[in-house]
């Protein structure tokens, strides 16, 4: 369930950031320790594919963003479609 919430959460700021959803994106992630990087680890390659994500990376940003009881911090940006390399 936390994978589907984080899915739905990066699908969230793809549409405020007013990227499409074919989009390829690479996605930072910080979560608290336990069940939920737990998840981000065992769901990586799941959240990638239903996101469009070219590049997922563990970051050790402070955490802005609660999903179900935990805290998680979620950053996205467009990447090239051919070579994932993220645009400015």
């Amino acid at each position: 369930r936390i994978a589907r919430e984080i899915i739905s959460s990066i699908q969230k700021k793809r549409k405020e950031l007013s990227m499409n959803i074919t989009d390829r994106i690479s996605i930072s992630l910080n979560a608290e320790e336990g069940l939920a990087l737990n998840a981000i680890n065992k769901y990586t390659d799941y959240i990638k594919k239903e996101t469009l994500c070219t590049k997922l990376n563990i970051v050790e940003n402070d955490m802005e963003d609660s999903i179900l009881e935990f805290k998680f911090y979620i950053a996205i940006k467009k990447t090239n479609k051919k070579n994932g390399i993220s645009k400015a």
